[in-house]
């Protein structure tokens, strides 16, 4: 007689791991798929809303997200980012729901400048959808609007994706967006080097978003040698114009002085030591036709990155700093040329991914730091005789720290491009002496700056002014 064989029940799949990082961030299988659409949807809550009321909001949007974001017989069909916009935090009377001004995102301190019609400056809570499904975001819309009163304005907007990877004006785009070895470096707040950030922002990022307005068809009406110099780029392979043509974009090195200085190319993207500043780009163009069948398009710019300086330096420091890379360069030849024209703008925070509800870990109380061996954390500015931001290359500032009694306590170490800089391991709770050593060219020395570090990161400001040009322009 044979005994009958007994199927084994099925052994439960394992649960996944929790990933701290903040969700709908990073490509997946929705984000990269050619077919998915943008929608952008941008929020104002009551000003009268308290913590109560706030925490119940955000779990009816959390319910709204998990909805959107589960997998389906098709699988899933959208990815979403929420980011919270600085009047999220603070009212016109200061912190809002109860939050003491240490939850604040140190980085809304002191916002990137962008000259605009529209700063979103009120936009409380933004949501970023990829979506292969215009029934699940309309869904998701008719949740949203079922939150108020609380939701009291809202504005949304559209993009999509083009399956050829170009941009509206025919030119290969994203050649050198950050690749994925290094997007968790580049997007993601690690208060290791971040220490002013409070704790909740760990795993999270910075958002920014623009709405930039392109004039596509003036772009089309000139010659493609002249649209390429525009670019720095050739139009049909995307290399490099100052190298051969089809120079693959990891082969390219140092820009040459063959390229045209205003090219968007140098202006948004240089070479060499500069690298160490980046943003991951993950932007969507959009297009319609105005009454008169003109051309209305463009690109919802859309960036992730672990600190705002990042996107302050390439915007203002490298594209539309006349002065660089070189002194005669001038604007970026995209604005120059009214190509391209940045008419929205706003800033966000994406808290990192909570099993609670989103943006949960905001209104915990701050967690006790650990005591080891520290960190300096230096941000270099450098101003005018005004006090505003002098547009000057950071990077590349020399630092060391010495003990009180002057002998050397470690290397040198240099700012990046974005004027951050750490320093090596030091000791904590011991008097040391900040030093400049190779301060920024055209500028006066900042002097010695004496601290303790009392935790395992600390962050240190110092500023440089700019030499005024004398009588005979010395």
């Amino acid at each position: 007689m044979v005994a009958e064989k007994t199927e084994s029940p099925p052994r439960p799949k394992p649960e996944p791991a929790f990933n701290p990082l903040a969700q709908g961030i990073l490509p997946d299988p929705v984000i990269r798929d050619p077919r998915a659409d943008a929608t952008l949807v941008f929020a104002r809550l009551d000003a009268a809303l308290d913590r109560d009321g706030i925490t119940s909001w955000l779990k009816e949007v959390t319910a709204l997200v998990t909805d959107l974001t589960k997998p389906t017989p098709l699988g899933r069909v959208a990815a979403i980012a929420c980011g919270f916009g600085p009047s999220f935090f603070m009212g016109t009377g200061g912190p809002r729901f109860g939050l003491t001004a240490d939850r604040i995102p140190a980085d809304f301190a002191e916002l990137p400048t962008v000259t605009v019609s529209d700063s979103l400056a009120n936009t409380d809570v933004a949501f970023y959808i990829m979506s292969t499904s215009a029934a699940a975001v309309a869904r998701f819309l008719q949740g949203l609007a079922a939150t108020r009163p609380a939701l009291v304005g809202v504005t949304t907007a559209r993009g999509f994706q083009r399956d050829d990877r170009r941009e509206l004006g025919g030119f290969p785009d994203g050649l050198r967006n950050t690749t994925s070895a290094n997007r968790v470096k580049i997007v993601f707040v690690d208060r290791e080097e971040a220490p002013q950030e409070p704790d909740w922002l760990e795993d999270g990022t910075y958002m920014v978003y623009l709405r930039v307005k392109e004039d596509l068809e003036r772009l089309a009406a000139m010659s493609v040698e002249d649209q390429e110099k525009v670019f720095g780029r050739r139009k049909d392979d995307g290399s490099r114009l100052d190298l051969p043509a089809g120079t693959a974009v990891k082969d390219e090195g140092a820009i040459t002085e063959k390229m045209p200085a205003a090219a968007h190319t140098p202006k948004a993207g240089p070479r060499g030591d500069h690298d160490s500043v980046a943003i991951f780009r993950r932007g969507a163009p959009f297009l319609d036709l105005a009454p008169d069948g003109s051309v209305v398009g463009g690109l919802h710019f859309v960036s992730f990155q672990s600190t705002l300086a990042n996107f302050e330096t390439i915007l203002n420091r490298w594209i539309l700093n006349p002065g660089f890379p070189t002194s005669a360069a001038g604007v970026d030849a995209l604005f120059a040329q009214g190509l391209a024209t940045i008419e929205r703008a706003g800033f966000f925070v994406v808290p990192p991914a909570d099993p609670r509800f989103i943006g949960a870990g905001v209104f915990d109380p701050p967690r006790p730091p650990v005591q080891d061996i520290g960190r300096l954390i230096v941000h270099k500015k450098v101003v005018d005789a005004n006090g505003a931001p002098a547009l000057i290359e950071l990077g590349g500032i020399g630092f060391q720290v010495f003990g009180s009694d002057g002998k050397v306590i470690g290397p040198v170490f240099n700012t990046r491009s974005n004027g951050v800089a750490i320093s090596p391991d030091l000791p904590l709770n011991l008097p040391l002496v900040l030093r400049e050593v190779t301060p920024p060219a055209n500028t006066d020395p900042a002097a010695d700056l004496n601290f303790t570090l009392t935790r395992r990161r600390d962050l240190q400001v110092v500023v440089n002014h700019k030499h005024q040009p004398g009588p005979y322009g010395g």
